[in-house]
C-alpha cells in the first residue's frame, strides 16, 4: 500500500512540475495579426521570397529592394485560430504548392514541403493559413489551414542567409483546456513588424496619448480615430495626430489595410448603385483620402474603376466575367448585377455590387 502511494504521489510531482513549463509556452490566443502591411521576421532574420519563388530566410533591410512586405488578409476562423492570408506586392500570396483537398487527404506530403509565392489560385494552391498566438502580442506561428500538427518554421533551426522555410511536422503533446493553442518551436515562431510609416487605428474609446513614453496622459482617443504611426519602439508608438506627434501603447492600436505605396483609404464608395441601360456611372459620393503625415488629402481623382459583370452560371450560381476599366459617365448597355471595384494605384482598395435594368 506504501509503495502504490508513494507511486502516485510521485507521477503527481511530476505532472505538477511540467504544468508551469506547458502553461507559460502556450497562451489563450486572443491576440491575433491586424490586416495591413508587415515584414516576417524569424530566428532574427527576414522572410524573404527568393528569385524563383522560395520562401527563405535572407535580411534585404539594407538593399535597395528591401525585405519582402505581405499584406496581412483576415479570413475569419476555423479550429479555433483565425484564418489568413498573406499577399506580396505583386499579387502572389505565400503557401503550399498543393491544393487544401490534396493536403487533407496525404498531410505526410507537407513534411519538409518548401513554401512559396504563388498565384492567388486558392483551388489549386494552398494559400490559408492558422495564425496562433505565441505571446498575445506580436509574435505568431502558422500553420496550413486546419492541420495543426505541421508548423511553417526556418529547415534545420537555422537562421543563415538562405535558409528554407518549410513546412515540418511539430505535435505540442502539452495542449490543455485551459491553453488549448499549440506551442511552436522558436525557428517556428515569427515576429510581425509593421511597415512604417503607416495608417493605423485606436482599438477602443478614451485611448489615452502622451507627449512623451511613460508621461502624464494628456489626451484620449475614440475608437476607429485614425492616427499616422512613423515609429514603434517596444511598447510605444510615435504617433501623428492633427499635426502634432503623441506616444500611445502600441497594443492599443491596429493598422489599417493600405496600399502599400500609401496610406489611402476609402471613406466612402459612390452613392448610386441602380442604373438603366444608357446610364452613366456616377461617382457621386465617393470620398477617398490620403492620410500620409496623419493629415487628410482628398484624392477622388487618382482613384480608377473597373467592372466586372456577372453571368448566370450552368450549375446554378454566377460567375464574374473579366474586369474592364471604365470612367465616370461609361454608358451601360447590359442589364444584370456587376462588381465596381476601386483601385489606387492598381492595388484594390474595395469593391460594391451595382444592378442594370431596361
Amino acid at each position: 500500500m506504501k509503495k502504490r502511494f508513494m507511486s502516485i504521489l510521485l507521477t503527481l510531482c511530476m505532472a505538477l512540475t511540467l504544468l508551469p513549463t506547458a502553461a507559460y509556452a502556450a497562451t489563450k490566443n486572443k491576440s491575433q495579426p491586424s490586416e495591413g502591411w508587415d515584414y516576417l521576421r524569424c530566428m532574427d532574420n527576414y522572410l524573404n521570397i527568393d528569385a524563383d519563388g522560395n520562401a527563405e530566410l535572407r535580411d534585404k533591410s539594407k538593399t535597395p529592394e528591401g525585405n519582402t512586405k505581405f499584406r496581412i488578409h483576415s479570413y475569419g476562423s476555423d479550429v479555433g485560430a483565425g484564418m489568413f492570408g498573406f499577399e506580396l506586392e505583386d499579387g502572389r500570396f505565400l503557401g503550399l504548392e498543393l491544393s487544401e483537398d490534396e493536403m487533407f487527404k496525404n498531410p505526410k506530403a507537407l513534411n519538409g514541403l518548401r513554401v512559396k509565392a504563388l498565384k492567388a489560385d486558392f483551388k489549386k494552391y494552398m494559400l490559408r493559413w492558422n495564425i496562433n498566438s505565441e505571446n498575445e502580442k506580436d509574435i505568431f506561428s502558422m500553420r496550413p489551414r486546419m492541420l495543426q500538427d505541421y508548423v511553417l518554421n526556418a529547415s534545420g533551426e537555422k537562421n543563415d542567409d538562405g535558409t528554407h522555410i518549410i513546412t515540418w511536422k511539430h505535435v505540442d503533446r502539452g495542449i490543455c483546456p485551459a491553453y488549448p493553442v499549440p506551442d511552436a518551436p522558436q525557428h517556428g515562431e515569427f515576429r510581425f513588424i509593421p511597415v512604417l510609416p503607416a495608417l493605423f487605428s485606436v482599438k477602443s474609446n478614451n485611448t489615452p496619448y502622451r507627449a512623451k513614453p511613460d508621461g502624464d496622459i494628456i489626451g484620449k482617443l475614440g475608437s476607429g480615430t485614425k492616427v499616422w504611426v512613423t515609429e514603434i519602439e517596444g511598447d510605444w508608438a510615435k504617433v501623428t495626430y492633427k499635426g502634432n506627434t503623441y506616444y500611445m501603447w502600441v497594443w492599443k492600436l491596429k493598422t489599417v489595410n493600405p496600399t502599400a505605396t500609401a496610406a489611402v483609404e476609402i471613406l466612402s464608395s459612390p452613392t448610386k448603385t441602380t442604373y438603366k441601360i444608357g446610364n452613366g456611372f456616377s461617382t457621386a459620393g465617393l470620398k477617398a483620402v490620403d492620410l500620409t503625415g496623419g493629415i487628410e488629402t482628398n484624392v477622388n481623382n487618382k482613384i480608377t474603376f473597373y467592372i466586372q459583370e456577372s453571368v448566370d452560371a450552368a450549375g446554378g450560381g454566377y460567375i464574374l466575367k473579366d474586369e474592364v476599366k471604365i470612367k465616370k459617365g461609361h454608358k451601360f448597355k447590359t442589364k444584370g448585377e456587376a462588381v465596381i471595384i476601386m483601385k489606387y494605384k492598381g492595388k484594390s482598395m474595395g469593391s460594391y455590387w451595382i444592378e442594370v435594368t431596361k
